[in-house]
């Protein structure tokens, strides 16, 4: 579904450029360009996608651009103090919700156009598999003694929330893309989107809530960058 042509290498130029300059921003700790360039990256994957599927805006489209949307939302949230962390969990989690609501689309119009077959046995138990591995590893690494403040057992509980959708969402992705091959092999940037994603997340609670990690913020905007454009990418590729 992506529009080739110069204008899609000029903007796929201009949203790698803005993420360089964030990364450069936080690497230097450019002071006053790190609130402007966290939004601008974001903004320009969106112009990305707008410009990739031409003025026709479908509903599948419309949900990708909504998932974004509440990312760009969570970015601009996480740039104020602390009291606006859960805002900004609370959007990202919109944005995750709105990605699985898009896979679950994508399953349905294949089945309407009779694209897809039964799924087998292995990969729902493989991808099952997958899930309780990965809440496994949230609960060793993070799960502490609750602060009795409600605070901290509302930031927990919110936390818990969060991770089971962002790891429903890679293993949704996983199972996207073994149901739905492909023979260009891009549906397979849903799940590397989804890990890493997962793994932006997973370095930016730990840097905050665990222990400092050496260039930890640097980390999580590349990790996060990547996850959103290939997201992008993935999810375009499997429109038909």
């Amino acid at each position: 579904m992506i529009n080739g042509g110069e204008a899609s290498l000029i903007m796929t130029a201009l949203v790698g450029a803005a993420f360089l300059l964030d990364w450069l921003a936080i690497t230097f700790n450019w002071i006053r360009v790190k609130p402007l360039s966290k939004p601008l990256a974001m903004s320009l994957v969106i112009i990305w996608t707008l410009n990739a599927v031409g003025p026709e805006i479908g509903l599948l489209v419309f949900v990708l651009i909504s998932a974004q949307v509440f990312g760009l939302a969570g970015d601009i949230f996480m740039l104020f103090p602390q009291g606006w962390f859960l805002w900004g969990l609370a959007a990202f989690l919109l944005g995750h919700l709105f990605y699985l609501a898009l896979i679950g689309m994508i399953v349905f119009d294949h089945i309407s156009k009779r694209m897809v077959g039964p799924i087998s046995a292995w990969v729902v138990f493989s991808s099952i598999g997958l899930w309780v591995l990965i809440m496994s590893a949230f609960y060793w690494v993070f799960r502490v003694e609750v602060n009795p403040l409600r605070s901290a057992r509302r930031l927990w509980a919110a936390s818990q929330v969060y991770a089971f959708v962002l790891s429903g969402l890679m293993v949704a992705a996983f199972l996207l893309v073994i149901h739905l091959p492909d023979e260009r092999g891009l549906q397979w940037l849903l799940p590397i989107g989804g890990g890493l994603f997962l793994l932006s997340d997973f370095l930016l609670a730990y840097d905050r809530f665990i222990n400092r990690i050496h260039q930890g913020q640097l980390w999580v905007r590349i990790t996060y960058h990547l996850a959103q454009f290939s997201l992008a990418w993935g999810f375009l590729s499997m429109m038909v």
